[in-house]
């Protein structure tokens, strides 16, 4: 009978099936990271330390250049269980106030969370993804669909990428694509007017001198690729929370250990090769101009499909 399984709908929670882990090249959304130790991976390419990675797409790299979609900054509470850092509660919602998957009500200010029992410790991280592109902003495209890659931004490695975020918004460019609503402009509009190149520098902690992301901008997209990639952004929007979810709420961590995925995280778990040598300097970014590289219409859109 069609759509006999509506009447069996609220059973759904009293089933079970085995979780499958989806392969990093099947993602919709991959991870760029940097190798902090030399390993073998899933299909043993040996990671170089230092080196920015693509899971699932493309290793061992200098520079990641890509245009940027979606942006989201979340909230974060990890606990130690069994020695290890576990998820316990998150929140991204876009309203206010915010409230985490375990419930609670999420103070405004970190000062406010560890004044806060049940939030204290919680910690803001920032997710930034986009579409992958060549130096020239023009995407990379297999199997004629375009490439989704994000960055995730925590601890110190967050600071370059607010930085370069708050960048963006300062950006003087007319015609601005909304002119009749500013914050849409400056929020959803200018960080799409460049290629962001991503690269590896180094940078001083508490804790010691520690690898983190740089960001620059490249060449500048029409304002018809701008508006192009709204579109895009529109379109891939249920993909980003769903990869959202799957970071968080599923909480990679508890994985790390039996399949060596670096999902999101700088920290490899995985098989290390027998041959790893010295830890090499990370690889330093090449000089890069002040201001962002002035008009290309190289930006196409040529072929993509979804």
């Amino acid at each position: 009978m069609k759509n006999e399984y509506k009447e069996y709908d609220e059973l759904l929670n009293t089933g079970y099936a085995t979780h499958e882990e989806t392969p990093p090249e099947d993602e919709f959304f991959h991870a760029i990271y940097i190798s902090s130790v030399m390993r073998k991976n899933h299909i043993s390419v040996i990671e170089e330390v230092g080196k920015l990675q693509i899971r699932g797409v493309q290793y061992n790299l200098n520079e990641v250049n890509f245009v940027i979609t979606h942006v989201k900054p979340v909230l974060v509470k990890k606990e130690k269980i069994n020695e290890k850092d576990k998820i316990v509660c998150f929140s991204y919602q876009n309203t206010r106030p915010w409230k985490g998957n375990s419930g609670h009500i999420c103070p405004t200010s970190r000062d406010e969370r560890d004044n806060t029992p049940v939030c204290k410790g919680c910690r803001g991280e920032i997710i930034v993804s986009g579409m992958l592109c060549d130096q020239n902003g023009t995407p990379i495209i297999n199997d004629g669909k375009p490439i989704f890659v994000f960055v995730r931004g925590k601890g110190i490695k967050s600071m370059n990428v607010y930085a370069y975020l708050d960048k963006l918004t300062k950006i003087e460019t007319e015609p601005p694509i909304f002119p009749d609503n500013p914050t849409l402009e400056k929020m959803i509009a200018k960080n799409k007017r460049y290629v962001t190149r991503v690269a590896v520098t180094s940078m001083n902690s508490k804790y010691g001198v520690k690898t983190v992301f740089s960001f620059d901008t490249g060449t500048r997209l029409s304002d018809e690729s701008v508006r192009e990639v709204l579109k895009i952004q529109k379109k891939t929007l249920i993909q980003f929370n769903e990869k959202l979810d799957r970071l968080y709420l599923f909480d990679w961590s508890n994985s790390f250990q039996l399949n060596g995925s670096n999902e999101g995280n700088d920290s490899s778990s995985g098989h290390v090769s027998e041959q790893t040598q010295p830890t090499p300097e990370p690889t330093q970014p090449q000089p890069t101009p002040e201001q962002p590289q002035n008009s290309s219409e190289s930006f196409s859109f040529d072929n993509i499909k979804f």
